[in-house]
């Protein structure tokens, strides 16, 4: 049995919806926009400079993307993950993969995008640069690139994987200030070490 609604209730309704405030809407779509979650795959970053010393930053990035991407409420493959699906393939974890087979590991994973990027130091200042390939259909979107002392790669590479999802989606909702609060702080001397310990367990 159908429910017709009291035509002085629906205008009451219509009445009540349109005094809500423009706030109210806003939050809906970003709700709605966040809702629509999509699945990070990070891999090493290559050192394409001389120092060896700094080999430790390949997985420092990789590892300081995915918990900037997790912070920020995305989806993302942890270390462990990607490490195991390349033992999966036979691949050493420190291998240099080319885009093809980072793209067909993403899709064995139902991963939408790949983020890649290498880095280099001329002693005194580090750049960074940072890919992301989208999985279906395959693009690979314009580069990031970030560069500043050392000592400042927690805020660099938290403008880089900004700038990231910003050039992926022009409606993303956090400004850089925002974005940026909402990471844990890190310690460079701290971090080093989990990195390193990491390295040591691989």
């Amino acid at each position: 049995m159908s429910y017709r609604v009291p035509r002085a209730l629906f205008v009451a309704f219509l009445s009540v919806v349109a005094l809500l405030p423009s706030s109210v809407w806003a939050q809906n779509a970003q709700r709605s926009s966040s809702s629509q979650q999509r699945l990070y795959l990070v891999f090493p970053f290559e050192n394409n400079g001389s120092s060896p010393r700094l080999d430790w930053l390949g997985e420092g990035l990789e590892e300081l993307t995915i918990q900037y991407l997790s912070d920020a409420g995305e989806q993302v493959y942890s270390h462990a993950g990607r490490a195991g699906e390349l033992e999966r393939y036979g691949l050493p974890t420190s291998a240099k993969l080319s885009r093809a087979t980072m793209l067909r590991i993403a899709q064995d994973l139902d991963a939408d995008y790949v983020i890649f990027g290498s880095f280099n130091s001329d002693g005194t200042n580090l750049t960074v640069n940072s890919h992301l390939l989208r999985v279906d259909p395959p693009a690979l979107i314009a580069p990031v690139s970030e560069t500043g002392p050392l000592s400042s790669l927690m805020d660099m590479q938290a403008k880089v994987v900004w700038h990231t999802l910003v050039a992926n989606d022009k409606s993303y909702p956090l400004a850089l200030a925002d974005f940026s609060k909402s990471l844990r702080p890190l310690r460079l001397d701290a971090f080093e070490h989990f990195v390193r310990g990491i390295l040591a367990t691989d």
